[in-house]
């Protein structure tokens, strides 16, 4: 009892020193300034009493107007924080480099300090312009820029391309007239981040910059990949005409063009471990096995989920490498997305592997994920978690199973269903509602489902080998999945209908040649259906297939046409490897 109270008073001092975090935290939206401009200093308290919050001494500084002052308060897990932010904007008295020194407030009866916040003040071409001056030129106090995060990138690595207007007058409106194609890249469009503003100095002039559009980049071939130029409208107050109303402003508008933006696309260097799938960027894995404790008749599942910054459509399940006596049966992505993030585009795979052990021993579980990370050009190997698996034997071993026919056990099954018969004359109406005339109507159904109820007992059991069962099964199984295909067709979904596809012809080779799932390549499919003397006009059409899906999955092709032409194919192919 008393430990079980040294642990409770241990872990409600640790929630205690959590709770007791505090933020004290300066800084202003401009590094650079001219002499004459403003620009906004702010300090943020959180867990802290605004009451005993003093400023800093402005010394160097005009303080043209605050402190202004905002409350905002969260609650997370049943804990709430509060945040106060103190806003001065501030005026620069001369050129120079400059420290803003600490705030201070009062924390558990003690003073604390902020950080302090360094601004460099240029002299600009001629200081500060008047708003007359300003108005002369409007042309000339903005302009946009497509800005990327970087110039450099290998494939699959997300580049973020900002769209910036850099403004010295107050800018009323703005349109994207014309956008980019993105030749050669996998675009994904971020969430605006509001009216983020930040202050910057180009060519000696102060400028306002606000990011008024951000999209997901991601290179699908290497070399120098230009974007073009994109052009934007932004319209500002007109001063040569009056308001015609409290509801009309007038609006000049001008025309802009962005300069061209180049990056230089890297191949992947070749020395990938066998755990690489294709992930570039930074990423992170976990992983759970269950259950810990089970026989050679159950099955082992381990669920995988991996998180990043690369591109969705190169995160492709991993080949899970496991003891020699452990077999994946099959693997299957659960849940597979792109999420936007405030300043990225987070990719998200849940997946699923379902495991069957050989042997009866103790299993050490260390399933692995790689990525490539652009930063250390190195490919990095995340065990994902260690677990620990007890297998006992089962029942039946596997060698041991009895492989029955389907027409075997039909026959068996129908045996004991009717041993004698008994006739009596009546009436051709009669005879239907009599209890025989009845039992006759629902014998069929009955010897249906006692064969269904056979068959799953004896797959159970292990008498029915489950390897037979699924290549008798693949066909009809392919057929269902291109069914689903077919309805994507129908709505011209062609990234699911070509995923569709793949995932029902790589699921009947799979199963009715006994290929495991980590072995499915097309050349591997092409040897062995070449070893099983099948004809060569059927293993090109499937080769040409599966390539044809993964180029669309990868590139996009949309058209029914083509659509309609891959579903066609399938469904023939199918159809020769059956008669074959």
């Amino acid at each position: 009892m008393r430990k079980v109270f040294h642990l409770l008073l241990l872990l409600t001092s640790l929630t205690s020193s959590l709770q007791a975090q505090y933020l004290f935290k300066a800084e202003a939206n401009a590094r650079k300034v001219v002499v004459g401009n403003t620009f906004a200093y702010s300090v943020t308290l959180e867990q802290i009493d605004s009451r005993s919050f003093r400023g800093p001494d402005f010394r160097d500084f005009n303080v043209v107007s605050g402190p202004s002052t905002s409350m905002s308060s969260t609650t997370i897990n049943g804990v709430t924080s509060s945040e106060f932010k103190f806003v001065y904007t501030l005026q620069p008295k001369q050129a120079g480099e400059f420290v803003i020194p600490a705030a201070t407030a009062m924390y558990d009866n003690k003073k604390i300090k902020s950080n302090l916040v360094k601004i460099v003040v240029l002299k600009g071409k001629g200081g500060a312009k008047s708003q007359k001056e300003l108005n002369k030129n409007m042309s000339e106090q903005m302009f946009v820029r497509a800005v990327p995060s970087s110039d450099t990138a290998y494939i699959g690595q997300q580049v973020l391309l900002e769209y910036k207007i850099y403004y010295a007058v107050n800018v009323k409106r703005y349109d994207q007239v014309r956008e980019p194609a993105y030749d050669g890249f996998f675009v994904e469009k971020l969430r605006t981040r509001g009216s983020n503003r930040t202050i910057e100095v180009v060519n000696g002039e102060q400028y306002n910059v606000s990011t008024v559009k951000t999209v997901a980049l991601y290179p699908q071939r290497t070399g120098k990949l230009e974007i073009e130029a994109s052009k934007f409208k932004l319209g500002v107050n007109d001063p040569t005409k009056k308001s015609r109303s409290i509801f009309f402003e007038p609006i000049n508008y001008f025309n802009f063009t962005t300069d061209p933006v180049v990056i230089d696309v890297l191949e992947l260097p070749k020395n990938a471990p066998a755990s690489f799938s294709g992930a570039v960027g930074k990423y992170t894995a976990q992983s759970v096995v269950s259950p810990s404790n089970l026989t050679t008749d159950d099955a082992l599942t381990i669920k995988l989920e991996i998180s990043g910054n690369g591109d969705v459509k190169r995160l492709l399940p991993p080949d899970v490498i496991f003891d020699d006596n452990l077999e994946v049966y099959s693997k299957s992505v659960i849940e597979k997305k792109s999420i936007p993030r405030e300043d990225y585009m987070q990719s998200y795979m849940s997946l699923e592997y379902t495991v069957l052990p050989q042997k009866a021993t103790r299993y050490l579980i260390k399933p692995e994920f790689t990525y490539f990370d652009p930063d250390s050009a190195k490919y990095i190997t995340i065990i994902t978690g260690v677990d620990n698996i007890m297998v006992r034997q089962g029942t039946n071993k596997k060698n041991e199973r009895a492989v029955v026919s389907e027409s075997d056990a039909m026959s068996s099954a129908l045996k004991p269903l009717l041993t004698s018969t008994s006739l009596t004359s009546m009436s051709s109406s009669a005879w239907i509602h009599s209890p025989i005339g009845k039992s006759l109507f629902a014998l069929p159904f009955l010897a249906m489902c006692g064969i269904l109820i056979y068959r799953r007992n004896e797959i159970k059991k292990g008498n029915i080998d489950p390897d037979l069962v699924r290549k008798q099964q693949a066909a009809g199984v392919a057929k269902k999945r291109l069914s689903t295909a077919e309805e994507h067709m129908k709505k011209n979904e062609s990234k699911l209908f070509f995923d569709e596809i793949a995932k029902s012809m790589f699921g009947y080779i799979g199963d009715k040649m006994d290929i495991p799932f980590s072995e499915l390549s097309r050349s591997n499919i092409a040897n062995k259906l070449q070893a099983k003397q099948a004809s060569p006009q059927t293993i090109e059409a499937l080769s040409a297939l599966l390539e044809r899906c993964e180029m669309a999955r990868f590139a996009g092709v949309s058209g029914e046409s083509a659509m309609q032409e891959v579903y066609t194919s399938a469904h023939e192919i199918i159809a020769s490897l059956e008669n074959q």
